[in-house]
């Protein structure tokens, strides 16, 4: 309910109540129906206090969402920096010395995945493993897809 609403109605239920508080005659009745809109006026004043603690509810609920996303972006990170650094360490099984890995992220939150992940081979002189079997080693360890990993810096020649 908006403001607007909430005050005509207040407004409303007053004209009600004066309204029969002029046309109802003097005696026990009249006692009764000043009681009853008296209620009827403080219930439409109150009215808008659960939809206040519904949107409070809401907004917390919304800032513990955003907190888990956060979290779970964070999360995401982490777990990229740490493939990639046992990425570079399992990569010496290959003959592949002093290689830079960085693994790139996608989406936010629930939805944060691996993107690519860039294996720089360029300071790691004479690599005999082909490109393809550096994908395929690094796409099983990260549990990706092999299009995902791009090797960069093979020294031709």
């Amino acid at each position: 309910m908006n403001l607007t609403g909430w005050v005509m109605s207040v407004t409303a239920a007053i004209a009600v109540s004066a309204l029969a508080d002029i046309v109802i005659a003097d005696g026990n009745t009249r006692k009764f129906v000043k009681s009853a809109t008296a209620l009827i006026v403080f219930a439409v004043l109150i009215a808008p206090i659960p939809a206040l603690i519904k949107n409070a509810d809401y907004t917390d609920s919304f800032v513990a969402e955003y907190v888990d996303e956060e979290y779970l972006y964070q999360s995401s990170v982490s777990k990229a920096r740490f493939g990639a650094e046992n990425l570079k360490k399992r990569l010496e099984l290959l003959d592949i010395h002093d290689a830079e890995v960085s693994v790139h992220l996608t989406g936010y939150g629930s939805e944060c995945g691996i993107a690519a992940a860039v294996i720089d081979i360029s300071a790691s002189g004479d690599v005999l493993a082909t490109d393809a079997e550096i994908k395929a080693f690094a796409a099983s360890y990260l549990n990706v897809d092999s299009n995902k990993v791009f090797i960069t810096g093979r020294k031709y020649g």
